[in-house]
C-alpha cells in the first residue's frame, strides 16, 4: 500500500517538472501536499479525494432589521 505519490505520478498528474510549478498546480486542483525540509515535497494518496460534484453556492441573505430603531 503506498502511501504517497511517486515523482512520476505527481508529474503526470500535473504536467509540470520543476516543483514549484507542480506545488501551483496542485494548488488549484485541491490536492494537499506536505513541504519537507529539504524543499521537497510529496503527495499523499489517502485525504486526495476529487468529487465530480460542484461546490454549491449558498445563497444567504441577509436582511437589515431596523423596526426597533
Amino acid at each position: 500500500m503506498k502511501l504517497w505519490l511517486s515523482d512520476q505520478e505527481v508529474q503526470e498528474l500535473t504536467r509540470k517538472i520543476k516543483p514549484t510549478s507542480q506545488m501551483r498546480v496542485l494548488d488549484q486542483l485541491g490536492y494537499t501536499y506536505r513541504l519537507r525540509s529539504d524543499k521537497s515535497f510529496i503527495v499523499p494518496v489517502f485525504g486526495n479525494f476529487i468529487s465530480d460534484e460542484l461546490p454549491t453556492k449558498q445563497n444567504d441573505k441577509y436582511e437589515l432589521d431596523f423596526s426597533t430603531l
